[in-house]
């Protein structure tokens, strides 16, 4: 898909670029985004392909990263809007960090050389500027710099162009305030400042409300080409993992010319209709044990996210009373809208009267049970603790009443 439609539209065009249904984040395409709500709830969507899918890939695929570096290393500012991380889908901190992003990168070095020359811009990009007026800061402290310095042929020309990404638009405008602008609304009022050797790559998910506002090209990601990008992912991973070639079947049957591990890459690709996050779980499954591969039909192999994620549950709650156990850590998650730290979730169990069965108190509880989630729910660098997907974050909220692994979120 990169070295399809990358390269070239984003390079060579001077428009702008929306990738529709991108990210990731959500539905688990990874920057190409998720899979659609319905594949979430069970059907799966399989793109129409124009050849058959053991002809997407070869026995032993060669990467090339030479065009993807040369990709990133034009981009020199990005941001992640998160849904369960709510300051990161604010306008006062979007500024705040692509700033920092921007002075920090080496293609930029005299816009950084301009902002310790000029310590007023400098003070203007502090985030209680960006708070009092997001879009002052943006222009005075961002734009019309970078203008000014191409225009004086500091940046851009012969040098080649500069990426800005953004990704999860639809994330950002979960937190709409009452009043004022979304991420994307906001840099929908700024386009037209932006310097001529500037490219914003905003990624959001499929049918979102913010791609109209956007006065931007669209780049769908569904299709044959991320389902070859999975496949290509799955002989990749399939090649280099023994434990992985030790589950299949053995290659080379009599009257059977298609290699085993070109089969399971066909039909990893085929059910996950591009979602990489789908391959790769299910991937770390066969390869973890959990999952046996018997035979060439694949029944054992789940067949979306959903299915996923329950069988992820089920290895760690074998028992209803054993996800009870837990039920509070993720439901105190969940409700927030930030990534909280041990001490937090422990006084927010703690404030919900919620009993600890077994011995020791409830610190003991919660490290046993943040143990239990390993993988699930992860450590960030900070000390703080989040879902390790926004998908998974989904298939939580959408548990119904009745069902298995429940939380009450209210």
């Amino acid at each position: 898909m990169f070295k399809t439609r990358g390269g070239v539209s984003i390079t060579d065009g001077d428009g702008w670029l929306t990738v529709d249904g991108a990210r990731s984040g959500h539905n688990g395409k990874g920057r190409p985004r998720m899979m659609t709500n319905n594949n979430m709830n069970g059907s799966v969507s399989r793109p129409a392909l124009s050849q058959s899918l053991t002809s997407l890939v070869s026995p032993t695929p060669v990467p090339s990263y030479e065009p993807l570096r040369r990709l990133s290393a034009s981009v020199v500012a990005y941001h992640y809007c998160q849904v369960d991380n709510n300051i990161t889908c604010t306008v006062p901190e979007f500024v705040h960090s692509l700033a920092a992003h921007l002075v920090c990168a080496p293609a930029l070095a005299p816009y950084r050389d301009l902002l310790l020359a000029r310590p007023r811009l400098h003070a203007l990009l502090g985030i209680r500027q960006c708070v009092l007026n997001a879009s002052r800061a943006f222009v005075e402290g961002v734009l019309q710099p970078l203008s000014e310095l191409y225009r004086s042929g500091l940046i851009g020309g012969g040098r080649g162009l500069y990426l800005i990404v953004v990704d999860a638009l639809n994330e950002a405008a979960f937190h709409e305030p009452d009043y004022g602008d979304t991420i994307a609304t906001f840099l929908g009022r700024h386009l037209r400042l932006f310097p001529p050797c500037f490219r914003l790559v905003a990624t959001t998910r499929t049918r979102s409300a913010e791609i109209g506002r956007l006065p931007l090209r669209e780049l769908s990601v569904d299709g044959e080409m991320a389902v070859r990008d999975v496949a290509d992912y799955v002989v990749h991973r399939v090649v280099v993992t023994p434990s992985i070639q030790s589950s299949m079947e053995p290659s080379g049957r009599l009257g059977d010319p298609v290699p085993s591990h070109v089969k399971l890459a066909s039909h990893i690709a085929t059910v996950s209709a591009g979602s990489m996050l789908y391959a790769r779980l299910v991937l770390n499954l066969i390869e973890h044990g959990p999952l046996v591969l018997k035979g060439s039909g694949y029944r054992v192999v789940p067949v979306n996210l959903a299915e996923v994620f329950q069988l992820e549950m089920n290895l760690r709650f074998v028992t209803t009373k054993a996800f009870d156990r837990s039920s509070p850590v993720l439901s105190v998650c969940l409700a927030s809208l930030y990534p909280l730290t041990v001490d937090e979730i422990e006084a927010a169990v703690t404030s919900r009267w919620v009993r600890v069965v077994g011995g020791g108190g409830l610190g003991d509880e919660l490290r046993r049970t943040l143990s239990l989630l390993s993988g699930l729910l992860v450590r960030r660098r900070d000390g703080t603790y989040a879902f390790f997907h926004p998908t998974f974050r989904e298939w939580l909220m959408r548990r119904d009443d009745t069902g298995k692994f429940h939380c009450v979120v209210r």
